[in-house]
């Protein structure tokens, strides 16, 4: 079956395909149902910083400050499975996970490294040396690049995680990077210069930086940019803290929003509808709806926040109690999607207009394309071929994605 959707009007040549039909799947629409909630804790060792969870979303990993140990949090039992041992003295700060779940990186701040930790054996396969004081990490969207900051030498490196060597090293950024951020295009690098009070944007094709440094208040920390790209969120660290938000078009503040003191981690819900932040100072994280970019629920965690992360499913946020032994578990009302009556994928295709052509087929994607209902589902994940069928049989370029259902929600192959 074919159903054709209105393109943007600069692409009337494009045609949608659909083979298949959504509605045949019975999927229930997921919702919020209750607001978030405190949900417990889990003990760790001292002075929880990063926390990264698998794809599959059943483990967590938490760098710990002061002892030097990664703990592997079991999600089914809230309860902690494994400790893998660091170097002594490795002082553990961030932590990401690979797109395929098998690798987690944490920076060694004390050893000026990168460990990589085997998460099918949870024990350190190598480590990779790196510049003064690594501190924020980030994957490039397909894992095959690390970026790391260093705080101390204001510098960020990049290893190639293939085979786990320094791909580029010392690009030369502000005073005392912390956060860093890749937007989902994979195209540019966000850095957060925390004493500078500047956010700086980095093309990862050039390393260089693009456009002036954008100015941001009190200390910025962590940032966060929204699954769709359009949008960065800086926390600060200083002052009376808050967010500030970037436009990635215009690299330039557009609004802030108001939190707490000292806010730190800051993550967006897998659907993009919600940013939740840690404040360091009262105890809390706050829960911004994107959309009204307004706070509209504040959750007492009990001791001092650091970093934030969603499951896969967004049902739980697990939180870094920084200055106590302690991650807490915040519930956060979603309702999971109930799986499909069948499971089976449909296929969406569209052509590119003819004598066009692109790299990157979100640059042609028409409008409407995104099934109602499906969570993490966003323009995004095209694959571009060649087909004999478009432009009245002429020939082109088609752009193609297969959603399918992933036993917690929707993705795209």
């Amino acid at each position: 079956m074919r159903v054709r959707f209105a393109p943007r009007r600069r692409l009337l040549a494009a045609v949608v395909l659909i083979v298949g039909v959504i509605a045949s799947t019975g999927l229930a629409h997921a919702a919020y149902v209750s607001p978030p909630s405190f949900a417990g804790t889990i003990s760790v060792n001292d002075a929880p910083r990063g926390i990264a969870i698998t794809p599959d979303g059943t483990r967590a990993y938490v760098a710990s400050l002061n002892d030097a140990v990664v703990d592997v949090i079991d999600l089914a039992t809230n309860s902690v499975a494994t400790r893998i041992p660091l170097e002594a003295g490795a002082t553990a700060i961030g932590v990401v996970i690979s797109p395929d779940g098998r690798r987690a990186y944490v920076s060694e701040f004390g050893k000026n490294k990168v460990a990589v930790i085997d998460t099918t054996s949870n024990t350190v396969m190598t480590t990779v040396a790196v510049g003064v004081g690594p501190y924020g990490l980030a994957l490039s969207p397909d894992g095959g690049r690390l970026y790391v900051t260093e705080y101390t030498s204001g510098e960020v490196s990049i290893i190639e995680t293939s085979n786990n060597t320094i791909a580029h090293a010392d690009i030369s950024v502000g005073r005392d990077p912390w956060g860093v951020a890749v937007t989902p295009d994979g195209n540019y690098l966000y850095v957060t210069n925390s004493r500078d009070n500047t956010v700086e944007v980095i093309d990862t094709a050039t390393y260089t930086r693009v456009g002036s440094l954008i100015s941001v208040p009190d200390t910025p920390t962590g940032i966060a940019i929204s699954p769709d790209g359009l949008t960065a969120y800086v926390t600060s660290n200083g002052g009376t803290g808050g967010v500030t938000l970037i436009d990635t078009a215009s690299r330039a503040v557009v609004s802030s929003i108001a939190t707490a003191a000292n806010s730190a981690g800051v993550a967006f819900s897998p659907d993009g509808s919600r940013v939740y932040v840690a404040n360091f100072g009262p105890t809390t994280v706050s829960v911004i709806n994107a959309s009204t970019r307004t706070v509209i629920y504040t959750v007492d965690v009990g001791r001092p926040p650091w970093s934030v992360a969603f499951t896969p499913d967004g049902t739980r946020v697990y939180v870094t109690n920084g200055n106590s032994s302690y991650v807490s578990i915040i519930s956060t009302g979603w309702q999971r999607p109930a799986a499909p009556d069948d499971p089976t994928a449909a296929m969406q295709q569209f052509s590119v207009p003819a004598g066009m052509t692109s790299a990157d087929c979100v640059a042609y994607v028409p409008d409407h394309v995104d099934w109602p209902g499906l969570v993490n589902l966003h323009l995004a994940a095209w694959g571009l071929s060649y087909a004999q069928w478009p432009n009245d049989n002429a020939g082109g370029w088609v752009c193609t994605r297969q959603p399918y259902w992933n036993g917690m929600g929707w993705s795209v192959r």
